[in-house]
């Protein structure tokens, strides 16, 4: 019995690293919301498509509009409010990828215990973060200089951030100021969903213009992002499964809260001797 007990332990424990390690996204529907305010921005139909996912626009933030989307891009130039049926539809398994010129933390998805303040505001130069999931991806190689406000400088890029030193657990930043100190761009993990933030200008008109410096750039931020979103969401949840009573209860805490080190080992040990088999989010693939 101790001999299986190892086992499953080591089954899951593998399954769930599986589960956190950099990859590629399936192929999937992206809709894509624009602001009225942003002032008529061109889209990202032409990069989505090309990375292989289907490109649908989305005129409204509801339930009707957002349903059998693998992934949404919301951009919004006038800011961005708590949305239920955004929030549900990423808790489900949607990927979310939002860029806003200003946002509260308890606005967003999950929320996560973050303090958004007006610092790196209007900077002329940012820098990748240390490991930064989205240095590369299908939408090209972002560097410390791909999204630094150039010529011409008729507006700023990002608006906000976050102190990286009190990040919660599970936020990972994707760009920071120049001292490393602010996160102005991040992702982290909510129910089955992942959102990637930007507190920026990225989704104003006159930032698509070619002659910009970081025209380029910001659309391979916005794929790259994309990506990372998608990787690491799912369409099947531990209600989705079948799972009820204590069993949905600790799956949901294994599988969808974000729990890291000795504390989802504790849930998994607990499993392992509750159930004697794998929750769902570690069978193989």
């Amino acid at each position: 019995m101790k001999t299986q007990f190892a086992t499953l332990t080591l089954a899951v424990l593998g399954g769930l690293s599986a589960m956190a390690m950099p990859a590629t996204s399936q192929a999937g529907v992206v809709g894509e919301y624009i602001n009225p305010s942003c002032g008529g921005t061109e889209n990202l139909s032409v990069p989505v498509t090309a990375t292989g996912h289907t490109w649908v626009a989305v005129g409204a933030l509801n339930t009707a509009s957002l349903q059998g989307l693998n992934a949404l891009v919301l951009r919004s130039c006038g800011g961005y409010a708590n949305t239920p049926d955004v929030n549900a539809a990423v808790n489900a398994g949607m990927a979310l990828v939002l860029d806003t010129t200003s946002v509260s933390a308890t606005d967003l998805p999950g929320p996560p215990a973050l303090a958004i303040t007006g610092n790196g505001f209007c900077n002329s130069n940012y820098k990748l973060a240390i490991a930064s999931p989205i240095a590369t991806g299908p939408g090209g190689i972002l560097t410390d200089s791909s999204l630094d406000v150039g010529s011409p400088t008729s507006y700023c890029t990002f608006m906000g951030s976050t102190p990286v030193a009190t990040l919660p657990t599970g936020v990972v930043p994707f760009y920071t100021t120049t001292n490393g100190n602010d996160a102005v761009a991040f992702g982290y993990k909510t129910g089955a969903g992942r959102v990637a933030v930007s507190i920026t200008q990225f989704s104003h008109s006159d930032v698509y213009t070619p002659s910009q410096s970081n025209y380029a750039g910001i659309k391979t931020y916005f794929i790259n992002a994309l990506n990372w979103a998608l990787s690491g969401s799912s369409s099947i949840t531990c209600a989705s499964e079948g799972y009820t009573g204590t069993q949905l209860l600790w799956c949901q805490k294994i599988c969808e809260s974000g729990l890291t080190g000795k504390e989802l080992d504790v849930w998994l040990q607990r499993w392992i001797r509750q159930f004697r088999k794998l929750p769902y989010c570690a069978l193989p693939t």
